[in-house]
């Protein structure tokens, strides 16, 4: 994914145009401000639903859409934070890290 290349706001509102959807659609199947749609269309905020229902729109993907903005989360990452979560729920030590499996 290259970082660089994505939509600007206006690119997105001017390729929704023919398909006569706006960002008050978006935020009204979402339930969320239109305001936030904006938001996230800028770059000003990070919501993967709201980015991925704007990227529905397009029918268009998310890293043609918002460039790497929404790559995959670091995978170990996520594998010591549910490890972290897991122990302190159960009232158990937490282990060193170099443990996940």
């Amino acid at each position: 994914m290259n970082n660089t290349q994505k939509l600007t706001s206006r690119e997105i509102i001017e390729k929704l145009k023919p398909k006569d959807i706006c960002y008050t659609d978006i935020a009204a199947a979402l339930e969320v401000s239109p305001g936030h749609v904006s938001r996230i269309a800028n770059g000003e905020a990070k919501s993967r639903r709201v980015a991925q229902a704007i990227c529905s729109a397009l029918e268009m993907p998310l890293d043609q859409v918002f460039g790497g903005m929404y790559e995959p989360k670091n995978r170990n990452r996520d594998a010591r934070k549910t490890q972290i979560v897991l122990a302190l729920r159960k009232g158990s030590p937490i282990p060193p890290p170099r443990t996940i499996a």
